[in-house]
Formats: C-alpha cells, sequence, structure tokens
C-alpha cells in the first residue's frame, strides 16, 4: 500500500509574463495500491484543502528586465495561497537604488548586461545587497506584504547564475501554515553534463531540489489533518535528458519524506510533449529549437514518463478528465 502521488506543470498566468501556475485541489483521505504504473483509489468522505501556488519570478524582474516587486506582491495577495513555491530566486536581493549609486556603472550597466547573457560575470552592487536581510530582502519583505511569514525557506543552488555573480540563486518557500521536516538537497553538474542531450555548453548551473511536509484539515473537522509532502524544483533549461537525470537525483534525496504519505511535485519543470500542445504551439516550439541551433525536443517528455514510473499522476489530465 502506498500514498497518491500527484504532478503538477506549471502553465501561464494572463497578468504576468513570469510563469506561474496555482494549484487548488482537494485532497481525500485515501488508499492506493500500485499495480506497475497503475493504482486503484478508494476515496472516503474527508476532503482536506490546501491552495498551493508555483511561480517562477525570474529573479525579481520582467521579461524586459523591470523589477516588478510590486506586481508580485499584487498577483500573490489576490491568489492567496496557503503555500508559495518559488523559483528563480536572488537571495538575498533588493532595489535599493540611490543617487550615487546611479552614478556607477556597476549599477547602471547590470540590467543591460544580463540582458547581453554577460551576468555569470557581472557582480551585483551595493545597490541590489540589503543591509539588513529580514526588513529590506525582497524575499522577506514578500513574505511580509502576502502574509506568507510563517515559514520562509530559501534553497540556495549557486551563486553565480545567469542573474549575476555574489548572490545565491535557487528556490524558496514561504506559508502562512506551519511546514514539518523541510530539507533542501543541491543537484550538482558532472562533467557528461554539459552534453548531455547533445546540448553541448560551456556550463551547467546546479540546481535546487526541495521537500517539505505540510498538515492539511480536513473541511468538516478542523481537529483532523493529513500530512502531505510538497517537493517543488527548477529544472535544466535546455536538455530534456539532464532534466529527467535531475528529477530523478531529487526524488531519490526526498524518498524519505514522501514514501508513507500523499506528495505532490511543482515547479518549473521546462518540460514538454507534443500530445500536450496543438499544431501552432507545437511548431512553435520546434521553431524556437531551430532558431537557437538546439536538436529537436523529443515528442514524449522524459520527465513526465519517470514520474509516471514513480506513481505521479499529472494533475492537469486528471482535473479535465473529471469535469
Amino acid at each position: 500500500m502506498a500514498a497518491t502521488n500527484f504532478m503538477f506543470q506549471w502553465d501561464q498566468h494572463p497578468s504576468m509574463v513570469s510563469r506561474i501556475l496555482l494549484i487548488m485541489f482537494v485532497l481525500d483521505s485515501i488508499v492506493m495500491m500500485r499495480v506497475n504504473s497503475l493504482a486503484s483509489v478508494a476515496v472516503t468522505k474527508s476532503s482536506h484543502k490546501l491552495r498551493l501556488m508555483t511561480y517562477n519570478i525570474h529573479a525579481w524582474r520582467d521579461a524586459s528586465h523591470k523589477c516588478n516587486f510590486d506586481r508580485l506582491v499584487t498577483v500573490i495577495q489576490d491568489v492567496q495561497p496557503d503555500v508559495l513555491c518559488l523559483n528563480e530566486v536572488l537571495h538575498p536581493f533588493c532595489n535599493n537604488k540611490n543617487e550615487n549609486d546611479a552614478m556607477s556603472p556597476i549599477f547602471s550597466d547590470y540590467y543591460t548586461l544580463i540582458q547581453e547573457g554577460k551576468g555569470r560575470d557581472t557582480p551585483l552592487g551595493p545597490s541590489f545587497l540589503p543591509t539588513n536581510v529580514e526588513t529590506e530582502s525582497f524575499l522577506y519583505q514578500l513574505a511580509n506584504a502576502t502574509g506568507l511569514q510563517c515559514c520562509i525557506e530559501y534553497a540556495p543552488a549557486t551563486d553565480q547564475s545567469f542573474f549575476g555573480q555574489g548572490v545565491s540563486f535557487g528556490n524558496a518557500i514561504l506559508s502562512r501554515v506551519p511546514l514539518q521536516h523541510v530539507e533542501h538537497f543541491v543537484l550538482e553538474p558532472e562533467e557528461d553534463d554539459l552534453t548531455l542531450g547533445n546540448q553541448e555548453r560551456s556550463h551547467v548551473e546546479a540546481r535546487a531540489f526541495s521537500a517539505a511536509v505540510v498538515s492539511c484539515f480536513a473541511c468538516d473537522d478542523p481537529t483532523h489533518s493529513m500530512d502531505l509532502c510538497i517537493c517543488f524544483t527548477h529544472l535544466d533549461h535546455k536538455s530534456e535528458e539532464l532534466r529527467e537525470k535531475q528529477v530523478l537525483q531529487g526524488l531519490d534525496q526526498c524518498k524519505s519524506l514522501g514514501e508513507t504519505i500523499p506528495c505532490v511535485i511543482c515547479g518549473d519543470l521546462n518540460t514538454f510533449q507534443r500530445s500536450d500542445c496543438n499544431s501552432g504551439s507545437w511548431n512553435s516550439i520546434l521553431n524556437l529549437y531551430q532558431e537557437n541551433q538546439w536538436p529537436a525536443p523529443p515528442e514524449q517528455s522524459l520527465v513526465l514518463g519517470a514520474l509516471k514510473e514513480h506513481g505521479f499522476r499529472d494533475a492537469h489530465w486528471d482535473i479535465i478528465q473529471t469535469k
């Protein structure tokens, strides 16, 4: 006997350029038996609700590299999640521009250099470094502004990223309810990752994979709760083979948390497959890969296939099938 696992993928939020997914789901007390990749589920009457949101915040800026902190706050306040999982988080980071900093080439050129792809060699100046992390950093300001300050957990992956060097870059989880057993793992790149999937490049960034346990309370009985394991990550942006390797490594690291309780995995998985696209969107993906001189993407997602083999179900299609 095992717990049910649900797999969530991101989608586009209409009001923001950054990627966002809101997951509102009801978890039922269940018993599930696995037969290979198939499952038989028995549902009881008691439902447990949790509002989970996953958001790639693009290092506190929009697609034009304009600071969008206030817009992030507005969107999250509108959604009112219980638990918020963030990808592409620079921390500690702020944007305290003053007149002296404006004269500094480091400050004035920073966003331009990032847009030109030179971030790994660009140090962040003092205007972006908070003096007091808990009052000035964007991460803590976001938690306080959205009521998600009960638990603030940051998972650094690297201090040299596309968005600059000298400030860590990774994932974060914010919550208005207590979290239990929070664990973070760094998926360090290996030498053969540089050419995995025929995506040769000069470097591969480390990625963070995190897991936390949260208690969901029954709708009809607030004294009754059920534990849920939330895993979240941000997988490689180029190689599907590397993404598959990373998600399997992450699941292996946190398996002790999610083996006996329901588990969800969410975040920016950077994966897709032809069956999830119409002909126009799939052709757009093929054109993007061709323009960047990348090998054509596989028609079937290796990441989703690996997750299904581990007992996860794609919540997107589960929801559609029940409508």
